[in-house]
């Protein structure tokens, strides 16, 4: 389903847009999931590697009226490998088609650079987020417990997708 509203955007991302984005994670994830601030960190570490060398990796934000609602990145990993990483929609825009676009929009990036697989890290309470990456074909290969980030019990997931190229 494309997304419904005409007024929605997906572009590649620019100056200043990585630290909203970092907003966006932080306010959902400590908002609706009890995220502490250490999560913050991890995310803002991630992303301030990428502006430093984002050489085969790209980083798409969805607009509405100019105001970030959206993101999705793909960051190389080697020659043949990408993690999709940042990929967030901000709960009152969640159910309108826009993740499925972003994640369409990332996975094509994928084949254009020959990635032959992507893999991503998730949670286990990120079921609408589940459905999306198994819908696309990813297959979930990995679970680690997570004793960081929330004050309850918190299991990481490693999902994969192989590509045909």
């Amino acid at each position: 389903m494309p997304v419904q509203n005409p007024n929605i955007k997906i572009r590649i991302f620019k100056p200043g847009d990585l630290s909203y984005i970092s907003y966006l994670h932080m306010r959902l994830y400590s908002n609706v999931y009890g995220f502490k601030s250490i999560f913050e960190y991890y995310v803002m570490k991630s992303m301030s590697e990428f502006i430093l060398n984002h050489d085969g990796s790209q980083l798409w934000a969805a607009e509405i009226d100019g105001k970030i609602i959206a993101s999705v990145a793909i960051v190389k990993t080697d020659n043949d490998n990408a993690q999709l990483r940042w990929f967030i929609v901000s709960e009152q825009y969640q159910g309108l088609g826009i993740g499925k676009e972003l994640i369409k929009t990332a996975l094509e990036f994928c084949r254009q650079n020959s990635y032959r697989k992507v893999f991503l890290w998730t949670t286990d309470n990120l079921k609408s987020a589940h459905y999306l990456y198994e819908s696309n074909g990813f297959k979930l290969v990995e679970s680690k417990p997570n004793n960081e980030w929330t004050d309850y019990p918190l299991v990481e997931e490693k999902w994969e997708l192989s590509l045909d190229i």
